[in-house]
């Protein structure tokens, strides 16, 4: 599909907060294409064991790695936290024993809990 003249996809923290409410309520398909390298994905979050908080984050190639312990996402000219970002590289998986991060990077931004969603 050819990108909408004036259409620009890059939404703050709060807005990917709200879009990801409505991912929960609607979760729809969008056939618009950014011209972007930056991907946006909405999805369920998998986890290593049945009754575990640990997330399952590898693939058959590699696996996302969380670096630090993440920070806050507040709303706007408030202090209430309306949810938490977190970056996690991508490192390959090989037999190598040196392994060595790629340039991917992934930004997980989770909603806290909220009883209406």
């Amino acid at each position: 599909m050819d990108s909408l003249v004036g259409f620009r996809f890059k939404p703050t923290n709060e807005e990917i907060i709200s879009l990801l409410k409505k991912k929960r309520l609607d979760p729809g398909h969008s056939e618009i294409q950014g011209e972007e390298e930056v991907w946006y994905y909405y999805c369920e979050r998998y986890y290593k064991y049945a009754k575990s908080k640990r997330a399952h984050r590898r693939t058959k190639s590699g696996y996302w790695k969380v670096t630090g312990t993440g920070s806050y996402i507040k709303r706007k000219n408030s202090t209430e936290v309306i949810g938490t970002k977190k970056i996690l590289p991508f490192w390959p998986r090989r037999s190598a024993p040196k392994k060595a991060k790629t340039e991917w990077v992934m930004h997980e931004i989770s909603i806290e809990d909220d009883p209406l969603y």
